[in-house]
């Protein structure tokens, strides 16, 4: 069984280890060799196990322990050819240990097959790596200003995906960095931004990759949390989210305000509104009355929840959210929608003026409440319709939240 571990991912040092039935690549040497060493040791693998050593590009955070690791293996060294002159310059006894893969041609490299892609990096031949072996296959693309046209093509269709995803853009312009340093990283030889790195996880999820795991991220340049935001090229959003509300919207005020906050959210993902109709009751209901209402009204809300969503009511037992953690749970959700199926549903509930049944709210995914004071269910919804948007602000790292 093919299997991928991480051994270290960033600006302080990557490296990879791929094995498979046959044998081990270790794709770059970024980390202290005593490091990488240790790193294998926790996985019982020796470093004479491994079957070859391929390297992206020239960067320090990309070869620091090779020079050392070359001491402790005897396998060859794979990468592009100009990426290999460049090490030669660098790398003492690499001379009969060089082996080249050519860009966008498949390389056997000790029985697996090998598939070097340009990358847009400021490094000589630097390149991401596309490994076929018989169980699946996997791609690899970090440091790279963009997606170039022949990683798009010949990645397309790997099993498993390790995507770049570096920075927010508006959290690095409003950064501490220098701005010569920001302007590499936006550049067109620079990083991958979560953008980019999101547009094409959906391509490749739409190609048959089943697992994509986000790679090279930067702390600094994130924001308060990872974007979870998955966009289709030309800016189709795939997360959806419903609002299933019970009674309709009556005053204007009440319509533009929704109007606005649903206008704001179409740039973050697709949102539906649901209305349903509210049962009536006399002027001063019994409880049962009250009970037996609400039980048709979940009944209508069952009928109208999504295939493949995750519920969540508002109401007063629920649990009192900050901003910030309803926007960690919509980015928890959002990744686990992304790496189990993009058309999953987040679905928020909101009842009528007596609230949900109890059997609608055992079934929720979890329940929310905004408040200890009591709102207007019709102010509930923009209220909701506002913390939704500002999850997404806090999640994108943006000055709205501040």
């Amino acid at each position: 069984m093919t299997t991928v571990h991480t051994l270290a991912s960033g600006s302080a040092g990557n490296a990879v280890l791929i094995s498979w039935a046959e044998g081990y690549l270790l794709v770059d040497a970024g980390i202290s060799c005593k490091r990488i060493l240790e790193e294998l040791h926790s996985l019982d693998v020796q470093p004479g196990d491994l079957s070859g050593i391929l390297i992206t590009h020239t960067h320090g955070d990309h070869v620091s322990g090779l020079q050392t690791l070359l001491k402790r293996t005897v396998c060859p060294v794979w990468t592009t050819p100009r990426a290999g002159r460049e090490l030669l310059q660098h790398i003492i006894g690499l001379e009969t240990r060089l082996r080249e893969t050519p860009l966008c041609e498949k390389t056997d490299v000790a029985g697996c097959t090998v598939t070097a892609v340009p990358t847009s990096h400021d490094a000589p031949g630097s390149c991401g790596f596309r490994f076929d072996f018989p169980d699946g296959s996997v791609g690899l693309l970090t440091d790279t200003g963009f997606v170039t046209p022949e990683a798009e093509s010949i990645l397309s269709g790997v099993s498993l995906a390790l995507l770049e995803a570096n920075y927010d853009p508006e959290t690095l312009r409003d950064g501490s960095y220098p701005y010569p340093l920001k302007r590499r990283i936006l550049g067109p030889a620079g990083h991958l931004s979560n953008d980019d790195a999101s547009a094409f996880a959906v391509a490749l999820a739409r190609s048959g990759a089943g697992t994509i795991v986000l790679s090279h991220l930067s702390m600094q340049r994130q924001g308060p949390y990872l974007r979870a935001v998955f966009r289709a090229g030309g800016g189709a959003v795939m997360e959806r989210v419903v609002l299933l509300c019970v009674g309709k919207l009556k005053e204007r005020f009440y319509i533009d305000a929704a109007a606005e906050y649903t206008k704001r959210l179409s740039r973050f993902c697709k949102l539906e509104i649901i209305e349903l109709p509210e049962e009536r009751l006399p002027e001063n209901p019994s409880p049962a009355l009250i009970d037996a209402a609400l039980l048709k009204e979940a009944e209508t809300v069952r009928k109208k929840l999504p295939p493949s969503s995750r519920l969540v009511a508002l109401c007063v037992e629920g649990r009192l959210r900050s901003s910030e953690e309803l926007a960690k749970m919509m980015a928890a959700w959002s990744c686990g929608a992304a790496n189990h199926g993009l058309e999953k549903r987040l679905v928020f509930l909101i009842g009528g003026s007596f609230g949900l049944h109890e059997s609608i709210k055992a079934e929720a995914w979890t329940m929310l409440s905004m408040s200890p004071m009591t709102f207007p269910h019709h102010l509930a919804r923009v209220m909701l319709l506002e913390q939704i948007y500002r999850a997404y602000q806090i999640n994108a790292g943006s000055r709205y939240h501040k």
